[in-house]
């Protein structure tokens, strides 16, 4: 039974690296085993838009042609997960990267660490939540 566990998520892993589909959710969750490791993980609606790159945002909306442009209200050109989570100044006021887990390096921001424990998660939830709130 342990054999079989192992070798279905050394298969699905092995997938899920070399996927083209789901690469904004691989930024947040690597390791295929979280959905094992972590049962206490939860997440609304919302914060799946920022985990997916998904939903409500502009720059995918309109690359489906449900928006006119994929600019964010900001005036940014492109209203992306990655910008409304770690740049957007509409939203700087509801935005703490070091308590969600969101980490800088030159230039690049590394999101891996935003799901690795209940707090961070609590945390991105209620940003997102604020967040989309304030949008149109």
């Amino acid at each position: 039974k342990d054999l079989l566990k192992e070798c279905v998520l050394t298969d699905w892993q092995v997938r899920w690296d070399s996927g083209v589909n789901g690469r904004v959710t691989h930024r947040f969750i690597s390791e295929v085993s979280f959905v094992l490791d972590r049962p206490d993980f939860g997440f609304n609606i919302i914060s799946g838009f920022l985990l997916t790159g998904h939903g409500s945002l502009n720059a995918f909306l309109h690359l489906r042609r449900l928006t006119d442009s994929p600019g964010c209200q900001c005036g940014t050109d492109k209203e992306t997960w990655r910008h409304v989570l770690c740049g957007c100044p509409l939203y700087d006021d509801l935005r703490d990267l070091v308590a969600m887990g969101v980490r800088q390096d030159r230039g690049w921001f590394d999101v891996s660490q935003v799901l690795s424990t209940s707090d961070r998660v609590i945390r991105l939830n209620e940003f997102a939540r604020a967040a989309f709130s304030r949008r149109r």
